[in-house]
């Protein structure tokens, strides 16, 4: 069991590398912009006390997503979750930068979509084949309300799961 352990987190490591140098293209990018709204007020908030509610806060989140480009719009990415949400983010701030909370959020997306289909499955008490395991697992990735919420890294899979 030990083995299968350090296995996993082995190919996860590399998953998150895969997906960090070609999946990940920049600081903020379309990919994961709802994480961002949740990730740098996060950071903000446990490496500079800055509260993560405040104007300034959302200004910063609004700066790293539009730039400079678009200061006078009306910023829409302001962290409005509740202060425990900190909890699961939290861990992503120690990563060395934001493509890699990224890459390795993206990778929690998915791993907790698998684990979802499976206890879901389990919970209905359905043991389908292998085949139709897989077939399972892909059409969840293809199906737009979870290719959107993977695409912006938004918290809506952790909270299905």
């Amino acid at each position: 069991m030990a083995l299968l352990a350090v296995l996993g987190v082995v190919l996860l490591g590399a998953y998150t590398w895969a997906f960090h140098e070609f999946i990940v293209t920049g600081p903020v990018d379309a990919i994961a912009m709802d994480f961002y709204a949740r990730y740098e007020p996060t950071r903000l908030y446990l490496t500079e006390g800055l509260n993560p509610y405040s104007d300034e806060a959302t200004q910063i989140v609004h700066r790293g997503i539009y730039g400079d480009d678009h200061v006078k719009l009306e910023p829409q990415h302001a962290f409005f979750y509740p202060m425990y949400t900190m909890l699961i983010i939290a861990p992503y701030t120690l990563l060395p930068a934001f493509s890699w909370a990224q890459a390795a959020w993206q990778v929690t997306l998915q791993v907790l979509l698998i684990a979802s289909l499976l206890l879901t499955l389990d919970f209905l008490n359905w043991r389908p084949r292998l085949q139709v395991i897989i077939l399972l697992g892909l059409w969840t990735f293809v199906l737009f309300p979870v290719t959107h919420s993977l695409v912006l890294g938004q918290f809506s899979v952790v909270t299905f799961f």
